[in-house]
């Protein structure tokens, strides 16, 4: 079995890479080893620019609505329905927790009590503020008009201890609804929110991606960008919470569209084989980034390089942070 040595560059804090699925996948073909000192092959996030350090393949990986730079990447996994050779695979982040996917595919079969039991009106799970327009908050406010939508996140908590849910699964099975916004409608770009809602068995409210219908059944949620106001949204809500043969007949419809891709997109071999191409090759056969080969492609990662060290030069930071505290976030 061949041996391999990987990385993973600029994730997020809290990232277990023994745990990972690309990980996991690997090494059903290859003897995985996890090494950041020297790496084969490194998969890269959006976190930092440390992957520039590394003149291995690149293999880009993002949980953000931001297009891989193939530039400086050699192969990407994202949001974007594009295609590019055998660069690119198209990945939704929502098919990363399995778990929760077949949970949420699970849910229309679940009797009629689990539904009735439910305690609370609508829960919000938000980490952080933000968002383009803040087009999530607005429905929030919105929605909170009608009737209290509970926020368990560290956004907008409004819970009496004011601290931020444990469990986000267990906090949004008490209730009917979910506002479940992403913070960008952006397409192609759908994270677990919507199926995180739909595994606690709630009715989701979704903003996000444009064309979220090709993917998920417009008749399991809301989808907010069919209203043309936010009144039109809260008055189809209140219709359903006061109708229970309709708000029953919502929550028992299959959450993917039968046609759906991402039945195709859950089965390993859609990755795996993405994924083998790359590291059946020798490092240097698996290069695909412009900058590896190109002056210009060289020069465009040496401009991202040089732009980073002035990103995080602490002077420039201080700077920014008193013209942030002497005039907001307005432009000078």
């Amino acid at each position: 079995m061949k041996k391999i040595r990987i990385a993973y560059i600029d994730f997020w804090h809290d990232f277990d890479a023994e745990r990972f699925l690309f990980t996991r996948l690997l090494r059903k073909h290859f003897e995985v080893e996890v090494n950041t000192e020297e790496p084969d092959f490194i998969f890269c996030s959006n976190t930092g620019k440390n992957y520039l350090q590394y003149s291995c393949p690149r293999i880009y990986f993002t949980g953000e609505a931001v297009c891989p730079d193939f530039n400086v990447y050699d192969y990407a996994i994202g949001f974007d329905r594009i295609a590019f050779g055998d660069r690119y695979l198209y990945y939704p982040l929502c098919l990363l927790d399995r778990t929760m996917m077949e949970r949420a595919l699970r849910k229309h079969e679940w009797e009629d009590s689990f539904f009735k039991n439910k305690s609370g009106f609508c829960s919000y799970v938000v980490s952080a503020d933000g968002g383009v327009g803040n087009r999530r908050d607005d429905y929030f406010d919105a929605i909170c008009k009608y009737c209290k939508v509970d926020s368990g996140g560290r956004h907008r908590n409004n819970l009496p201890d004011g601290k931020p849910v444990p469990d986000k699964l267990a906090f949004q099975k008490q209730y009917r609804f979910s506002l479940t916004c992403e913070n960008s409608a952006f397409k192609g770009y759908v994270t677990e929110k919507l199926v995180d809602a739909f595994a606690a068995g709630t009715i989701p409210i979704y903003w996000g991606d444009p064309d979220i219908k090709e993917l998920f059944n417009e008749k399991a949620f809301l989808n907010c960008a069919d209203y043309a106001t936010e009144e039109e949204l809260v008055r189809a809500i209140r219709e359903i919470d006061e109708d229970e043969a309709r708000y029953l007949a919502m929550v028992h419809e299959p959450a993917l569209k039968v046609d759906s891709p991402l039945h195709k997109m859950m089965e390993d071999d859609y990755v795996e084989e993405f994924l083998v191409h790359i590291f059946m090759q020798e490092p240097g056969e698996a290069l695909r980034r412009n900058s590896a080969f190109s002056r210009n492609g060289k020069f465009h990662e040496y401009y991202i390089y040089k732009m980073n060290k002035l990103e995080t030069n602490r002077l420039l930071n201080m700077l920014r942070r008193w013209k942030r505290c002497l005039f907001g976030t307005k432009k000078l």
